[in-house]
């Protein structure tokens, strides 16, 4: 007995040692260098989405193109920026309705303020929203106002328009406002229009109408549907007329890439939220279907910031994809420019926003982006200006690497990878490559090592189910024959034991404990009404519950666990073990009492320990089979999950049936009010913390105004 106890004191001290501990340990996420201007994010990191860290520069603002370096008077508003397959420079400042042209080296050569027919007709395009630039010269201008899109030479020719066409596919009310133009390798000709949820226009070669291609759809949720289903049913014309429709939100901005799949980008996708944006982002192949399979994804920040104290809703307005097809888009609201791979990999965030546009390289209202080969131009309709980033060695070299490793020539981009981890150890890509690339070679142990480290748990299990295929060829006749015997000696030791009639536990309650868990309703019984329940026991399996449960986080095996050290909090933890029994045990108590009950608090808090047998041996199950297990055998640890959850609500079922002598019924029924009233005690401590920290603000108050007054 003096032994068992020695047991107890150390296992509470263990449990007290580890609620007080806040796990931390040093990562490649640590950086003491955390920077506005470049930072990234690790996606996936630890169960979260996004975790922001800073990144070695791969772009930096080199010079800005403003009024006075375009020679003009003034600039009125900046719509749009585009380039052409030679490199010449295009700005659209639509608000005077001129275009500046510039050559590759961005010097000013012309500009094109009217257009003029052979016939010496005039056409303006002040307010137009957007110009595009045809591989044969060609000037496309979203004449927004005019309701046309203007085609012309460098030299200000007319040569067409692209009016509204006459088609029935085309609704009654639809209003022709052209924003945005692009055109595929094909010839055929893309036009965003102001207000349009149908998607964009499409055109042929020859200028002929085909009609609406891709559109963004509404996100329907279950209650959302039933309601539609509702109002179709019961509701009369009248209320269906005067009900509101939820509509798609609409394309800012569309590019395309050198395979003619569309990209096209949404400034919101939810009103109701200003903090998560998701499904901004969008690839069409050239039938119109959407590829990217990222309808959930926030391409923007993981949260909004405030600035200068104001809070406002992130809002993509431009896109470009360059030949490799990395993804560039600019946050209007925040000046800030993300670049993406093809396989949706965040590479960096670059850029400046609200508050910080008088310095180069940042924003005040971001209106357009556009590539120039490795340069990237950003157009600011605020502070009437064009930013040009100049791509640095260190983001040339991840580019080149990165475009690599994607297209499967792992042999050709390790060399460049570790030199890229050498200068930047916060790069997640990096870590992701490597794993792939020693994966491919066969070198198991490091591609495990990088991708635990880089958070790839799909390289991860790859690469582990290699590594545990040799171990299992290894040494399986050893494991079979260890097996083997293990079952003999069980079955040797059982049946001497049923023999011999001789308990190996001396100690009664602890064997009752035990019995609990195979033979509940004699042994719940037993402790009802023999007192062979035992409340240091009970504390034990309480203190066990919490240390594995901890375990399970912390030491579980890599895929099967989402753990950040730096954030995760043992004592949290500590509260929702601990917390749950006694909570369970008061309440229950205190509605058992109310209905009849006659369990007493000491066999509630036996009960409800008891019951926690069945999720110890799970987390112990976990311990071992989530470092044995890979990705897709996550069904067996969720099955064992399950029993034990099961196994463990039988318990606390026959438990407080044999303590307060109540009918199934009547333990429901309790039970449901148990748990409410457990949300009630955590609510009144809830409001009594904020009151006492309410008042303990108000007395330092009273106190400063005392001591200056």
């Amino acid at each position: 007995m003096r032994c068992f106890k020695k047991i107890v004191s150390f296992l509470l001290l263990l449990a007290i040692s580890f609620s007080v501990l806040t796990v931390s340990a040093a990562t490649a996420l640590d950086s003491p260098e955390l920077s506005f201007d470049s930072y990234t994010y690790w996606q996936d990191y630890a169960g979260q989405e996004k975790k922001a860290v800073y990144c070695k520069p791969m772009y930096e603002p080199s010079f800005a193109m403003d009024y006075k370096y375009l020679g003009a008077a003034e600039l009125i508003q900046i719509n749009d920026v585009c380039t052409d397959k030679d490199g010449n420079v295009y700005i659209l400042d639509g608000g005077a309705g001129i275009i500046y042209i510039l050559d590759k080296n961005y010097k000013p050569v012309s500009k094109i303020e009217v257009i003029k027919s052979e016939q010496n007709e005039e056409y303006y395009f002040d307010n137009a929203s957007g110009i595009f630039i045809k591989d044969d010269g060609t000037i496309l201008i979203a004449n927004t106002d005019y309701e046309t899109v203007l085609a012309c030479d460098r030299n200000g020719k007319y040569l067409y328009e692209l009016i509204l066409p006459d088609s029935n596919i085309i609704p009654e009310d639809f209003t022709y406002a052209p924003i945005k133009v692009a055109v595929d390798a094909k010839g055929n000709v893309y036009v965003l229009s102001q207000g349009s949820f149908y998607g964009a226009l499409l055109y042929s070669p020859d200028n002929d109408f085909l009609g609406f291609f891709g559109a963004n759809t509404v996100a329907s949720t279950v209650g959302e549907s039933l309601k539609a289903l509702f109002t179709e049913l019961f509701m009369t014309n009248e209320k269906k007329a005067l009900s509101d429709s939820k509509l798609p939100y609409q394309f800012v901005d569309l590019c395309i890439d050198k395979e003619n799949f569309v990209y096209t980008v949404t400034g919101v996708t939810d009103s109701t939220s200003i903090e998560v944006q998701k499904g901004q982002v969008k690839r069409f192949n050239p039938g119109g279907v959407s590829v990217l399979g990222k309808d959930d994804f926030n391409y923007a920040d993981a949260t909004v910031s405030k600035v200068l104290n104001v809070t406002k809703a992130q809002d993509l307005m431009g896109i470009a994809v360059d030949d490799n097809n990395f993804v560039y888009v600019v946050d209007s609201t925040y000046g800030r420019i993300f670049m993406y791979d093809r396989e949706n990999q965040l590479l960096c965030v670059f850029g400046g926003g609200i508050g910080r546009g008088n310095s180069l390289g940042t924003f005040s209202l971001p209106s357009a982006i556009a590539l120039n080969g490795d340069d990237v131009l950003v157009a600011d309709g605020e502070l009437n200006r064009v930013t040009v980033f100049k791509i640095t060695e260190y983001g040339r070299l991840v580019k080149k690497a990165d475009n690599t490793v994607i297209s499967g020539y792992y042999d050709k981009c390790k060399e460049d990878w570790l030199q890229i981890m050498s200068l930047d150890k916060n790069n997640q890509v990096a870590y992701k490559s490597l794993a792939k690339i020693y994966l491919s070679e066969g070198n198991y142990d490091l591609a495990l090592e990088y991708a635990e480290t880089g958070y790839d748990k799909q390289t991860y299990s790859l690469a582990f189910k290699s590594v545990r295929r040799e171990f299992l060829v290894k040494y399986f006749p050893v494991i079979f024959v260890l097996i083997i015997v293990l079952i003999i000696v069980l079955v040797v030791s059982v049946q001497r034991a049923s023999k011999k009639e001789k308990n190996v536990i001396k100690n009664q309650k602890l064997r009752t404990m035990l019995n609990c868990l195979i033979h509940p309703f004699e042994y719940f019984d037993r402790v009802k009404y023999k007192d062979e329940g035992s409340v240091s026991g009970a504390f034990v399996l309480i203190a066990i519950f919490y240390c594995t449960t901890v375990l399970k986080t912390t030491a579980g095996g890599f895929l099967f666990t989402d753990y950040d050290p730096a954030e995760y909090n043992a004592f949290l933890k500590f509260i929702q073990t601990f917390g749950f029994v006694f909570l369970w045990t008061v309440s229950n108590w205190a509605v058992c009492t109310l209905f009849g009950g006659i369990g007493k608090l000491k066999e509630i808090f036996v009960v409800i320990s008891y019951a926690l047998m069945p999720l110890i041996i799970y987390n112990a199950l976990f311990l071992g089979l989530s470092h044995f297990f890979v990705a897709n055998e996550v069904g067996f640890l969720t099955v064992f999950n399950v029993v034990s959850l099961l196994y463990s609500g039988i318990l606390i079922t026959v438990g407080s049936l044999k303590i307060h002598d109540f009918s199934f019924g009547r333990f429901v029924g309790t039970a449901l009010l148990s748990l409410f009233g457990m949300v009630v005690v955590v609510f009144l401590i809830f409001i009594s913390a904020t009151l006492v920290q309410q008042l303990g603000g108000f007395i330092v108050t009273v106190a400063s105004e005392l001591i200056y007054s």
